[in-house]
């Protein structure tokens, strides 16, 4: 005869799943309306909006892991070469690229930066893998922002804003061409 315990939650674990579920359900139902809310790209009569350097590294981490999935090998490093169109502002968000590179790998990313004047892309990143010759070329819209301010504006705790933007759809903040 065997004894099945149910499973026993307690309030708080109960509390904090209710919280993080109704978090969950109004960022995509922010996402959903940002189209129309995220028409803006940066131009020289329009400022960049302000958001959090920490989830700006949070999406720049998910966007350098990606990468280094597909054309990294641990234990070597990629170079990477990028154009900043946003300026310090931004800053943050090719920290985090460096380092989701590094997650994967476990070396020190090879960066390069340069400037550019603002565009309708706040960054252009090209990763390499010298070894294998493996190449991706990632531009990151400048809708990102105005995605990342939604995200940001939702009163929610820092971890649910980090996961929304660890799970929004790529096609509103980036996009990733593989060679090689």
């Amino acid at each position: 005869m065997s004894s099945v315990q149910p499973d026993v939650q307690s309030r708080r674990d109960f509390m904090l799943v209710g919280a993080r579920t109704g978090a969950g359900v109004a960022a995509v139902a922010a996402l959903a309306s940002a189209p129309g809310a995220m028409a803006a790209v940066l131009s020289d009569d329009v400022a960049t909006p302000a958001v959090s350097g920490d989830l700006l590294h949070t999406l720049g981490g998910r966007i350098g892991l990606e990468v280094a999935n597909v054309i990294g090998t641990p234990g070597q490093p990629l170079a990477l070469a990028y154009v900043d169109a946003a300026g310090p502002s931004v800053d943050a968000l090719r920290v985090g690229l460096a380092q989701g590179v590094e997650w994967h790998t476990r070396c020190a990313t090879q960066c390069v930066e340069t400037q550019t004047s603002p565009s309708t892309v706040i960054a252009v990143a090209h990763l390499s893998n010298p070894i294998t010759g493996a190449s991706a070329r990632v531009e990151i819209d400048a809708v990102a922002l105005s995605v990342i301010g939604l995200i940001e504006s939702i009163n929610v705790p820092g971890s649910a804003q980090k996961n929304a933007v660890l799970t929004a759809s790529a096609d509103n903040l980036y996009r990733i061409t593989y060679t090689g």
